[in-house]
């Protein structure tokens, strides 16, 4: 990343097809043996809480996650807990 460092960088995805385009583009870059792929689906809390309690998150950064249909009570409920953990700025990126 050339606008950032970071000790760290976390990507995940809901589904498994995207995970791999993600291990695939991230293979390209620079340190991206540092950097961790997972599987996170805000439906299911199990799929988070251990990255929740087992990871320092300063920024959280989501993109194309608002769209018709997406259960946005589940990203609440994700990034709530979240910050009752932790205190990371929280960037939510919506396409026009």
């Amino acid at each position: 990343m050339a606008f950032a460092e970071g000790s760290r960088v976390i990507m995940t995805d809901y589904t498994e097809e995207i995970l791999a385009l993600l291990k695939e583009n991230a293979s390209l870059l620079p340190n991206h043996k540092d950097w961790r792929i997972d599987l996170l689906d805000w439906t299911i809390p199990d799929t988070y809480r251990g990255l929740l309690t087992t990871e320092s998150i300063d920024i959280v950064l989501a993109t194309d996650v608002i769209y018709k249909g997406s259960p946005y009570d589940k990203l609440c409920n994700l990034l709530q807990e979240l910050a009752s953990l932790q205190r990371p700025e929280i960037l939510i990126i919506i396409p026009k």
